[in-house]
């Protein structure tokens, strides 16, 4: 599991929104897809969860964007 934590400012307030992004849940398997995950498993993780999170905080901006690692 991968988690991030992005800040944003609210009106003054720094506010936190925190996402997880599960193995089981975006690998993509033993083909092909896979390959980049097999040779760099934290990096492609890390990147779900920083989209996760971003999507959280800002949802009018990236609800409707996904990563290729996605």
């Amino acid at each position: 599991k991968a988690t991030v934590t992005v800040y944003k400012m609210i009106d003054g307030v720094r506010v936190s929104f925190t996402a997880s992004a599960r193995w089981e849940e975006y690998y993509p398997g033993e083909g092909k897809m896979g390959a980049m995950w097999r040779k760099m498993p934290h990096g492609q993780l890390g990147k779900c969860a920083e989209a996760l999170a971003l999507r959280k905080a800002f949802p009018a901006e990236l609800s409707a964007l996904r990563t290729d690692e996605e």
